[in-house]
């Protein structure tokens, strides 16, 4: 009694079939159903895989605009965008290398961007209210960042490479921090440090 148990299944197919080729015998339904089935499945399956593997898929009209200001004024202003990552298909499109100014505030970056550590011009970096856990050493190449806030994070650390920055703000309140690193008193021209965790 297998059978009965796989009716249902295929009930709908079976019908599609049988309006198909009306002469055919009922226990050939299944049969060419089946064929027909997988087929079928494959064929719809092979669609989406085709529709879903096109990664560079054109960027929203807002977030367009805010690369193309940002190229044409050093400003870069991506908040509240529910960015996970930085908008990769951006990249190619605008020269971003002479950013002064980039606020991903309130946004889901679980790390700062490897893009905005190529920003050498960069002064201010606001990355207010993200996920962020992780600070890629690579931000040391920002020798010209002034402010950075790193408040509302998940950070549990704060990396001594941000010691090697020539930082006058440094905002790093509503995280996990259990202590600021050692290396925190290289910051020569520190001006302002904000920091509740501890």
């Amino acid at each position: 009694m297998a059978t009965p148990g796989s009716e249902p299944q295929s009930y709908v197919p079976a019908l599609s079939v049988s309006a198909l080729h009306p002469h055919h015998h009922p226990l050939h339904h299944h049969h060419h159903q089946h064929h027909g089935g997988t087929g079928a499945n494959g064929g719809v399956g092979g669609g989406s895989g085709g529709s879903g593997g096109g990664f560079n898929l054109p960027l929203n009209r807002g977030l367009e605009r805010a690369l193309e200001e940002a190229a044409n004024s050093g400003g870069l202003n991506l908040s509240a965008r529910k960015l996970k990552e930085f908008p990769r298909t951006a990249a190619p499109g605008h020269d971003l290398s002479d950013t002064v100014q980039a606020d991903l505030s309130k946004n889901r970056l679980v790390e700062v961007p490897m893009e905005l550590c190529h920003f050498v011009s960069l002064e201010i970096l606001n990355l207010y209210h993200n996920c962020i856990r992780v600070i890629p050493e690579a931000i040391v190449n920002l020798q010209m960042l002034t402010y950075l806030n790193l408040s509302r994070n998940q950070l549990s650390a704060l990396p001594a490479c941000l010691c090697g920055l020539p930082l006058k703000v440094l905002i790093a309140s509503n995280n996990k921090l259990g202590s600021l690193p050692e290396e925190i008193g290289q910051l020569k021209q520190l001006m302002e440090l904000v920091c509740t965790d501890f």
